[in-house]
């Protein structure tokens, strides 16, 4: 591996097309996502990509900016032109092949998939929570559970949020189910909430 470079991780394979606008990313089989107690809840597929893909552009917490330009159908997904979610370059060809299609080249698109708005969601969990897509997306809806606190979130990386506390601190342990569970070295991180009135 080249020191510096992104290595793969939820990815084996990424190869990208001639003219730099299509980046396929072939999947490790056999993810699973959990929940906050590490209880199995699904497998990942390519589809969950999509959905956090989607669901980031309903959502519209001001970071789809960044993916705007970027991807085909993006801006008029994000702006209203269009509903159809499935006009936005970001497809699933089978459960372990995903597919961004890009407006042009962008040779710094392998270190924006370290952004967390390229972060997989379980569509089933997600929808199992409450959730919705497209014009039906309202986080104000009263079924809707989906990331309101630590216990209503399905995780697929290496750490769970075990605690959280408002303004106090929040726990992540390591994830027992992570496909690389052995190379976890730290088991515990404790971030610290810090209101600014202490310069130290």
């Amino acid at each position: 591996a080249r020191a510096n470079a992104p290595q793969p991780a939820l990815a084996t394979e990424s190869p990208v097309s001639e003219d730099g606008t299509v980046y396929t990313f072939k999947l490790r089989e056999g993810v699973a996502w959990v929940d906050s107690q590490g209880r199995q809840v699904g497998n990942l597929t390519a589809d969950d990509f999509v959905a956090g893909m989607q669901h980031l552009m309903d959502a519209k917490g001001g970071l789809e900016s960044l993916i705007q330009p970027v991807i085909v159908g993006a801006d008029d997904y994000i702006t209203g032109k269009t509903t159809d979610f499935t006009k936005v370059g970001v497809k699933a060809e089978d459960d372990t092949t995903l597919v961004y299609t890009l407006v042009e080249p962008c040779p710094y698109f392998m270190t924006m998939l370290g952004y967390s708005i390229f972060a997989p969601m379980s569509r089933d969990y997600y929808t199992s929570q409450g959730g919705k897509f497209g014009e039906e997306f309202d986080n104000s809806a009263a079924d809707y559970k989906y990331g309101t606190d630590a216990d209503h979130i399905a995780y697929c990386g290496p750490y769970l949020v075990t605690g959280a506390t408002a303004e106090n601190s929040i726990t992540f342990k390591a994830n027992p189910k992570y496909w690389n569970a052995d190379k976890i070295n730290i088991k515990t991180i404790n971030w610290l909430y810090d209101d600014l009135s202490d310069a130290t």
